[in-house]
């Protein structure tokens, strides 16, 4: 296992990361997934998902749904997100999966690269253990992102979906970077929200708050269970409404078979497999 040693690397390395291919060399196979960036701006433009099979589409900018009638607007919501949630989860999954390697060596085994990686994954995720590490990384079911989202952005109606592509109403506690103000006035004074230039992004920041945030104990037991219906009662910090907001999630996946959606998986046609050779 990786000794003590390898939490005080100097993060002198770090701004490396920058320049390494996300796949490093390690001598086995692995591969590349293809995504596919679509220009839509109205909702018949969005490819409709058939099968479990999903082509990985990132669609570049929100596009309004209110002009449907329900049972369109939510298909056509998880049409658009899906593909995006699914390649974030693969990406997640490919880290997750680098990082078990990595933890199974020997530090005396531990290249450059891998100590590299490995600190810059710290650095972001802001732990030093191994263990946290994987918690973090590991990405939760998809009907549950699917649902949050629905709930956050009211089936891609919100000002922060269509203005913003915001659909979980992430907040910005950073002036420089993109984002809108809050209509509505909060006693700690002006909220802002993120600004994302398209879905995959959302989500993306998304897991990276799940696996940030005070949610703990979410991480620790999603360790244990993929039962959507026992996870979501740890996320009752996400949102100021509580139970309540516990019981609507657990409604809308219900209500809407989310979960079939978790057994949904990027088509293998997109994903190129090559050997990487030390």
């Amino acid at each position: 296992m990786i000794s003590e040693n390898l939490k005080s690397i100097s993060l002198r390395f770090v701004w490396m990361i920058s320049l390494m291919a996300i796949v490093y060399s390690c001598g086995r196979p692995d591969s590349e997934l293809t995504v596919v960036y679509s220009d839509a701006i109205i909702p018949e433009d969005v490819v409709a998902i058939t099968d479990s099979l999903v082509k990985p589409i990132i669609y570049k900018r929100p596009i309004p749904l209110g002009v449907l009638d329900i049972d369109e607007r939510k298909q056509t919501f998880i049409d658009m997100f899906l593909p995006s949630i699914l390649i974030v989860r693969y990406k997640l999954n490919r880290t997750l999966r680098k990082v078990e390697l990595i933890a199974l060596k020997d530090s005396s085994q531990l290249e450059r690269s891998d100590r590299i990686f490995i600190e810059s994954l710290f650095a972001k995720y802001k732990t030093n253990d191994l263990k946290e590490l994987q918690e973090k990384l590991l990405p939760h079911p998809t009907s549950l992102v699917l649902a949050q989202a629905a709930i956050e952005s009211a089936w891609g109606t919100s000002r922060f979906y269509t203005e913003a592509c915001n659909p979980f109403g992430i907040w910005s506690f950073d002036e420089h970077e993109p984002r809108i103000r809050a209509n509505i006035p909060r006693p700690e004074g002006t909220v802002y929200l993120r600004k994302f230039s398209n879905i995959y992004q959302s989500i993306e920041e998304y897991y990276f708050t799940i696996a940030t945030g005070p949610y703990q104990k979410f991480r620790k037991n999603r360790m244990n269970t993929t039962d959507v219906y026992k996870l979501i009662h740890h996320l009752d910090r996400y949102s100021e409404m509580g139970s309540f907001y516990i019981n609507q999630m657990s409604e809308v996946i219900r209500t809407n078979n989310l979960t079939m959606y978790d057994h949904f998986q990027i088509d293998p046609a997109y994903i190129k497999k090559r050997i990487i050779v030390d």
